[in-house]
């Protein structure tokens, strides 16, 4: 976004700053100072120092945009990350609340209690068996997943809980 000021022709120019030097002259009590004696080339010099001036401050405003828009972008870049780490976080949170929730000496109803893992999957907590521990159970519908694995693949689970 540029600041424009579009004058008619140079005399406009002229004229606005003449306008602006008038009053603040009038307003500091020098009017002893306006001369009638001004020349076309005083009307060039003015207008080439307006016109200056309003460069230095569409520069100064343009500087201003963008730096604002740098500060902007930098803000999103941090509010993504602090959501990918607060998700994070969250899941983390989850896991670890899950792990302590089924440890040998933790008091339930009973030994073997259900509860429902992610929202939506049923798991039984054993607390006898190994130091405690999640048993999820699911039956096979189709021969999508091996069952033929090492005790690893076994302890840490493997298949999709959402699907066979």
């Amino acid at each position: 976004a540029n600041l424009t000021l579009n004058f008619q022709n140079e005399r406009d120019c002229l004229f606005v700053h003449f306008q602006c030097e008038l009053k603040y002259l009038k307003d500091r009590g020098q009017s002893a100072y306006i001369s009638k004696d001004s020349t076309e080339e005083d009307a060039n010099d003015c207008c080439t120092i307006a016109n200056y001036k309003l460069s230095q401050l569409q520069a100064q405003y343009e500087t201003f945009v963008s730096e604002a828009r740098n500060k902007y972008e930098i803000l999103i870049n941090q509010t993504s990350e602090l959501e990918t780490e607060l998700t994070s976080l969250k899941q983390q949170n989850e896991e670890r609340k899950n792990r302590e929730i089924c440890v040998r000496g933790n008091v339930h109803t009973s030994p073997r209690a259900q509860f429902l893992l992610w929202g939506s999957v049923e798991a039984l907590c054993d607390t006898e068996t190994d130091g405690g521990g999640w048993v999820i159970i699911q039956r096979r519908t189709n021969s999508d997943v091996i069952f033929e694995r090492n005790w690893q693949d076994y302890k840490t689970g493997f298949g999709n809980i959402t699907t066979n």
